[in-house]
């Protein structure tokens, strides 16, 4: 789908999804909609601009990511090319395969970033602490000046 001018890719209409793909993403056969009406989290992970950049290119394309949002959560290998009119989309869940080296680096930022929570929280209790002493200390500085 064209914006305006006619030039500019705005859109994809989703015409049909083999039985494969139905089970992956839990769409039906011929589920009408756009990619991003489908799939919003399309549009900020880099998957249109991947449909995008096949369609205008005619070029086939590969892209991997590990898609968490609308309802999924799972690694995917997409493939793409133009086909006339038509974008011909291949995806592939690949959370069965290996990721050695993927896993620990994930697994290790995530150990990073609770440790950053429980620190944060440590000093909220800190601060929440600190503001619950104010005022008996402001009283005791007002009743040393009488």
């Amino acid at each position: 789908m064209y914006g305006a001018g006619g030039s500019e890719i705005v859109n994809f209409q989703i015409d049909y999804v083999n039985p494969a793909g139905q089970r992956m993403v839990s769409l039906p056969e011929r589920p009408g909609g756009t990619i991003p009406t489908r799939f919003p989290g399309s549009l900020s992970n880099g998957v249109f601009d991947f449909y995008r950049r096949a369609f205008e290119t005619g070029e086939a394309g590969q892209y991997k990511l590990n898609y968490q949002a609308d309802g999924l959560d799972n690694y995917f290998h997409l493939a793409a090319q133009r086909s006339g009119e038509l974008l011909v989309v291949s995806f592939t869940d690949t959370a069965d395969q290996d990721r050695s080296m993927v896993e620990p680096a994930l697994r290790e930022s995530q150990v990073r970033e609770w440790e950053g929570l429980d620190r944060l929280e440590t000093q909220r209790q800190q601060l929440d602490t600190l503001f619950s002493q104010a005022p008996a200390a402001n009283a005791e500085l007002g009743n040393s000046n009488d």
